[in-house]
């Protein structure tokens, strides 16, 4: 479940919005939802990875009012996936874990799951 951290407008007309997402298991199946952006015009959505446990990096998605998901697209802490053309709706940030990623319980370093701060952007 995401976390609302902060909300505002950027000057450029953008909704912009800050979240946390828990506990992201480490099977690459599971999904897990954050906050909701309203996109108001045809145009960029955003998420940047602001932190993630361990620096892991994940795969990031948005679903929109009527069910239709963005393709996935992987970051790592510091990066931001774009998709472009992203039609009017209501979307939702959507992360698992990125396959590659090692948070395996066997690893010692790792419980399993991992916890990812973000910041989605959509056009207003």
């Amino acid at each position: 479940m995401g976390i609302l951290l902060a909300t505002g407008l950027s000057p450029a007309g953008a909704t912009v919005k800050t979240g946390t997402i828990n506990d992201i298991d480490c099977n690459a199946t599971s999904v897990k939802t954050g906050v909701s952006l309203v996109q108001g015009h045809s145009g960029t959505f955003k998420i940047k990875q602001n932190s993630a446990t361990d620096d892991r990096r994940t795969d990031w998605t948005a679903r929109s009012s009527n069910g239709n998901d963005l393709g996935y697209k992987h970051t790592s802490t510091g990066d931001t996936v774009t998709w472009n053309g992203v039609l009017p709706s209501t979307y939702t940030v959507r992360a698992r874990k990125y396959v590659p990623s090692d948070c395996s319980p066997l690893n010692p370093f790792s419980d399993g799951s991992y916890d990812v701060t973000y910041t989605a952007t959509s056009t207003n």
